[in-house]
């Protein structure tokens, strides 16, 4: 490394071409390549960690990077890779070095991630590099450092903090039409780093072919059959993350299943480790999504998925069993119950614990909840989500939103609120979910909209359905918290009014979650858009109903004993949006609940006034 970077200092202009440099360059790649990929030994990681101390001394990365955005710049644009043999040579070293150092280290990865002049030459030169390639004016030298450069790229953006980087170089359009190379590898990688990058409306759009599909397959075959010395190229963790990301795409999920990949995940969430389990069973959860597959997955009894996740969600590792438990979740909610739940159901019916009965709501009214149900604070969790199920249980709600849900909470809801579909948005630590019943409510669309400029992960949940044969369209959201965060509150906040006004004009609309919104950020927004409703003040503005987030009566947040100051707002709202034609139901009352203190640990259910909306239904408008 001293070598290396005394050549670099002395040689500013032609540094690729000394020899001293090229040498000890060759040198410390065959260090770093001397042992497997995926070999987690002692040893590979004391040489890692070492890597990582020199590298802040003596900046190899960012000096490679340097090199390698000259070298690619040099050579002729209407040839692939259209460069001299020599430096050809070069380039396969520097980015192999980046390579090996970055997909065995997160730091260093996101070190070079941090290097956006080096990415957007990277990308550049994909882009040149295209029409020659597919032209077949290549060199057989040059096909490793495409495969190089791909690599990388998938190895950059398997953490989410990269993403934006790589999406603000324009990777996405380059990267596209290189799922139609005949290479199955560079398909792969490209099929990879695209799912990586894609949000939820762009993961639909991505469409990849039945071979690649069938290669994705049989290369997690090859990894389950084969030492990490044989197979080394992709590693059972990598492989089952690709599957995950793949399997956010509808169509993908079907050709997954058709290709034989479920056997091949429960076996390594079988017998695999703990990251490799936990990949897996992400994996699983997302081919659920797919009704068909999911139909599949519970009938083929011998996968023994369920036996699997069950397992699973008894595990010491916390995130293996997270997980574990919103796969099971999933399964629940269109299945009948495992043995465990079956046996916990029973039991708790039998103690004398609310059943439910099979009596629907009124054929003229449709019932709303909206909840934040606080599952971020850990205090008689347990407690409070049962009072928050009891409720359910008892009002019966045709539709329900809830935020600040987390797995366990989830997990308790899906057990015990057995009359309800759950769509739950990208689970994180906490997140919305949307529970419709069953025999009321026929969804046909579901869609998850990332606010992508929020620090907290915040979403909009969008459900398109028919309610009583009525069609609708139910939204949901958590908005930016903190009084800091207002004007990003306020921009989600348009963003969701926009999808509300913009919604097709045949349906109705209610949008209700936890805003965290002030009236006063309402007024600087100039007001709600034409058309959409303020539910609370349809409703005749009963103060007795105003404030959904209530200091001065709610004790679940503890402040300051001496503190005179308690502050009541009505952060929790539900809007409306007419369809075009005439109106087809009408708000005729606004409850809060969730007011009553649980007896047996003196706290509410929430720190959060639940918001209960009855609907009269227009009987000219009912078949």
């Amino acid at each position: 490394m001293i070598r290396i970077q005394t050549a670099y200092n002395e040689n500013t202009n032609k540094y690729y071409v000394n020899p001293e440099f090229l040498k000890s360059s060759e040198l410390l790649q065959e260090v770093c390549s001397s042992l497997p990929c995926y070999d987690f030994s002692l040893e590979k990681s004391e040489l890692i960690k070492e890597i990582e101390q020199y590298e802040q001394e003596f900046k190899i990365i960012e000096i490679f990077s340097d090199v390698s955005i000259e070298l690619l710049k040099l050579g002729n644009s209407t040839e692939f890779p259209g460069m001299q043999d020599e430096h050809i040579k070069s380039l396969n070293t520097f980015l192999s070095y980046l390579v090996h150092t970055s997909e065995d280290d997160r730091e260093l990865c996101n070190k070079i991630a941090q290097l956006t002049e080096f990415l957007k030459a990277v990308t550049k030169k994909l882009e040149l590099w295209r029409e020659p390639y597919f032209s077949k004016r290549s060199m057989q030298e040059g096909e490793d450092i495409l495969e190089l450069l791909f690599r990388l790229l998938y190895i950059v953006t398997m953490f989410k903090e990269n993403i934006q980087i790589i999406q603000d170089v324009k990777c996405s359009e380059t990267m596209t039409p290189y799922l139609t190379s005949d290479d199955n590898g560079i398909q792969l990688l490209s099929l990879a780093v695209l799912s990586n990058i894609a949000n939820e409306s762009e993961i639909q759009a991505l469409k990849s072919n039945d071979g690649i599909i069938r290669y994705l397959v049989w290369a997690v075959s090859m990894a389950l059959k084969t030492e990490c010395e044989v197979w080394d190229i992709w590693s059972l963790t990598e492989l089952a993350k690709i599957v995950k990301q793949v399997a956010r795409n509808d169509t993908n999920r079907g050709l997954l299943v058709q290709h034989g990949v479920v056997p091949l995940l429960v076996e390594i969430a079988e017998q695999g480790e703990t990251d490799e389990q936990y990949e897996a069973v992400c994996s699983l959860s997302n081919l659920l999504l797919d009704k068909q597959s999911k139909s599949q997955m519970i009938e083929t009894k011998h996968w023994k998925i369920i036996e699997i996740l069950e397992k699973l969600a008894k595990s010491p590792e916390e995130a293996v069993q997270n997980i574990s438990k919103e796969a099971l979740c999933t399964l629940h909610n269109n299945q009948t119950q495992s043995t465990e739940c079956l046996q916990e159901i029973t039991s708790e019916e039998s103690n004398g614990k609310q059943s439910i009965s099979d009596e629907e709501s009124s054929p003229e009214e449709i019932k709303l909840l909206s909840w934040n149900i606080e599952g971020l604070s850990s205090v008689n969790i347990k407690e409070r989500t049962s009072a928050v199920i009891s409720f359910i249980n008892s009002e019966r709600p045709d539709v329900i939103f809830l935020q600040e849900v987390i797995v366990d909470t989830l997990e308790m809801l899906s057990r015990k609120c057995l009359d309800y579909t759950f769509i739950e948005s990208a689970v994180e630590s906490y997140f919305t979910v949307i529970m419709v019943k069953h025999k009321v409510v026929q969804v046909t669309d579901s869609k998850i909209i990332p606010f992508t400029s929020s620090t907290q992960g915040r979403t909009l949940q969008k459900v398109e359905c028919t309610i009583k044969a009525l069609p609708c369209v139910l939204m949901t959201s958590h908005l930016e918290s903190m009084k800091t965060h207002s004007d990003e509150r306020k921009h989600q906040m348009k963003r969701a009014l926009h999808h509300v006004v913009n919604a097709s004009r045949d349906r109705t609309v209610l949008f209700g979650g936890d805003f965290n919104i002030k009236d006063r950020e309402i007024r600087e927004m100039k007001g709600l858009p034409k058309g959409v409703l303020d539910l609370w003040i349809e409703t005749g503005r009963n103060k007795e109903t105003q404030f959904t987030w209530d200091t001065s009566i709610n004790t679940n947040l503890k402040l300051a004993e001496n503190q005179d100051f308690k502050p009541k707002i009505r952060f929790d709202r539900i809007y409306m949006r007419h369809p075009k034609t005439e109106l087809v139901i009408s708000p005729v009352s606004f409850q809060l609940i969730g007011q009553e203190k649980i007896p047996t640990c003196d706290c509410f259910p929430s720190d959060h006034w639940g918001i209960l909306v009855h609907f009269d239904i227009n009987k000219s408008n009912t078949t």
